[in-house]
């Protein structure tokens, strides 16, 4: 693959996310150490490793919620290292939290038309035109469908099932029309029956965009990631495909214990 450089850092081309030598430190810790990984287009990558291994670091400073100590942050060649999240976001950057990040009170279409009107940054009032709502609302409805959630539109957020609420999460990040979506553990704390919802919702994502997620159900990441990267005291140990990664010596010890895994029927 051809490299160019950008700013004096060589990068490669045609990939939608590349970082280079990412260093993050808070005061005499390093969270992350010469992080390097590229993302092809439509790949689907789970970020894996113990607590405090910096992967929500890792994604904090992709979307721009920090800043790297050293080193830079490519998307779709474009070099965003340091910019604010609300420039990344519209460059087609989104995320969801560890933590349910929707507004409780309001409807599950009034959370989803939220991220909507916030990518047209036109808001929807009488005077909007007929087919622009129409429009808005086409979406809106889709959106809530490939979720599920199309019989609880009209339902309030905060009434949801916590696995609900996260798939109202995904899709308010979807609204937003991302080419690269990031997820910090999409399925914790939900039942295994919406884990197996939620991994098919990521696994219909992936088709059209990149995704990236955070997620310590190890089910979940051998039975949707394409590939595995492995992150331990801020840096790489190892990556694959998710049958290599647990092969690895490396991360029998460090992540996933003595203990054999074995992959999933495929």
């Amino acid at each position: 693959m051809e490299h160019a450089a950008v700013g004096g850092v060589a990068r490669a081309d045609g990939l939608l996310l590349e970082t280079s030598n990412l260093v993050v430190r808070f005061g005499g810790m390093t969270a992350l150490d010469g992080v390097n990984f590229t993302l092809p287009h439509t790949d689907l990558r789970a970020i894996i490793g113990p607590n405090g291994a910096g992967k929500t670091t890792l994604f904090n400073v992709i979307t721009g919620a920090i800043k790297p100590t050293e080193g830079h942050v490519f998307f779709a060649g474009r070099d965003i290292s340091g910019l604010p999240p609300h420039r990344i976001s519209q460059l087609g950057l989104s995320r969801s939290f560890q933590l349910t990040n929707i507004f409780p009170e309001l409807t599950v279409q009034e959370n989803v038309w939220l991220g909507i009107n916030a990518r047209k940054r036109a808001p929807w009032h009488p005077f909007t035109s007929g087919k622009e709502r129409a429009v808005v609302s086409e979406e809106l409805g889709r959106l809530c469908t490939d979720m599920g959630l199309a019989d609880k539109m009209d339902a309030n957020a905060g009434s949801l099932s916590h696995g609900d609420q996260r798939l109202l999460e995904i899709a308010i990040a979807l609204s937003l029309n991302p080419r690269l979506l990031l997820l910090d553990e999409p399925t914790q704390g939900v039942s295994p029956q919406e884990v197996e919802v939620i991994n098919g919702v990521i696994r219909d994502i992936a088709k059209t965009r990149g995704v990236m997620l955070i997620e310590h159900n190890m089910a979940t990441v051998l039975n949707v990631a394409h590939v595995v990267t492995v992150l331990h005291y801020g840096k790489i140990i190892a990556e694959g495909t998710p049958a290599e990664v647990i092969e690895d010596p490396r991360v029998q010890e460090v992540y996933l214990g003595t203990a054999r895994v074995s992959a999933p029927g495929r």
